[in-house]
């Protein structure tokens, strides 16, 4: 499947779900990753989202200039000691590196 198929599946898949869940708690629903653009796991953990419509935010660290990134960084340091990427959040849950298994259960899929 090519890339501009994937991305605009992507682009409904989120519209979908935006509209069917507004007025609900979305925070718990909610999956923020944390990469590298040097990052080998977190390049196959946004493909494993992709692949399976999982709606995300992803901040990229190591992009971000200024402000941003010290924000990032910052939230960072309140879930992760480690150091290790990639690290997602969904809703209170956080999960460090690419455990797609343990991603599956906590989401459903």
């Amino acid at each position: 499947m090519s890339y501009f198929v994937k991305f605009l599946i992507r682009l409904i898949v989120e519209a979908l779900y935006i509209f069917y869940t507004e007025g609900e708690n979305m925070e718990c629903n909610q999956v923020k990753v944390f990469s590298l653009t040097t990052c080998g796991h977190c390049k196959a953990l946004k493909c494993f989202f992709d692949d399976n419509m999982v709606p995300y935010e992803n901040v990229v660290v190591d992009a971000l200039k200024g402000e941003e990134r010290a924000a990032a960084i910052e939230e960072l340091k309140k879930v992760n000691a480690t150091g290790a990427f990639p690290v997602i959040i969904i809703g209170e849950k956080v999960i460090f590196g690419n455990k797609q298994e343990e991603i599956r259960e906590v989401l459903g899929l």
